[in-house]
């Protein structure tokens, strides 16, 4: 099943950029000024050297992401994009999607047989008063309360909410970015785990979200937790 962000480019540069004056500094201050004293520490998720056997990707030419090859970028035009066209949900091409190998030449009636992805979408800010990648600001009610509403943005047809969401920053080899944690309903009886990150760099912001059946845990958890680990801004703001 394919989620909310399948066609969210618009949600996503619209909202995400009401959200992020939740996240600005006042751009008045000096740069030492610049220091919140209640900014929390990001949790480190420790370094990845990235497999051999993995594809690394240039996304935006703004960042790269690495994925295991167990997993395939999507075309617009490939059958399992095809199939969700003809049961009404668009795909957007702003967004990247990588999936499952072999998605797109599974039938109709296997094709739902494993579950994994990974979204990613990107955008510019028409100001410079976006956190710089190293920073981070408290995720204040209102914060969580926008987070919540894009959470929601990304159930597709009647997913339901399973576990109420949990904020955090975490810190990706000196990059900070907001993390999103929740699960959710899926297909056939099966729940999923899905993690949302945001990742700012002063006048960009990086969109990266995981997905996978929660039952196929032995084959899809270890990865998606080493993808966001793979991230790397070109250059750090």
């Amino acid at each position: 099943m394919m989620t909310g962000a399948m066609n969210r480019s618009k949600h996503f540069s619209g909202t995400l950029f009401t959200g992020v004056l939740f996240l600005l500094f006042v751009s008045c201050q000096d740069n030492q000024q610049q220091t919140v004293s209640f900014a929390p520490d990001a949790i480190s998720l420790g370094s990845i050297q990235i497999p051999g056997t993995w594809s690394t990707h240039t996304l935006y030419s703004a960042f790269s992401l690495s994925v295991p090859n167990t997993m395939e970028r999507s075309s617009p035009n490939d059958r399992w994009s095809q199939r969700m066209n003809n049961m009404g949900v668009q795909r957007d091409n702003d967004v990247v999607i990588f999936q499952q190998k072999t998605l797109n030449k599974n039938s109709v009636d296997n094709a739902d047989e494993h579950y994994c992805r990974v979204l990613v979408n990107y955008a510019k800010s028409i100001s410079d008063e976006l956190l710089h990648s190293w920073e981070t600001e408290k995720l204040d009610a209102d914060t969580r309360a926008w987070l919540l509403e894009e959470v929601k943005g990304n159930l597709a047809y009647s997913q339901q909410l399973l576990s109420s969401p949990t904020y955090e920053w975490v810190d990706i080899g000196g990059t900070n970015a907001i993390r999103i944690k929740y699960r959710r309903s899926g297909n056939n009886g099966h729940t999923t785990a899905c993690a949302m990150y945001y990742l700012y760099n002063y006048d960009e912001v990086a969109f990266v979200m995981t997905a996978y059946s929660e039952q196929e845990a032995r084959l899809w958890q270890a990865d998606m937790e080493n993808v966001i680990r793979t991230f790397r801004w070109k250059q750090k703001k």
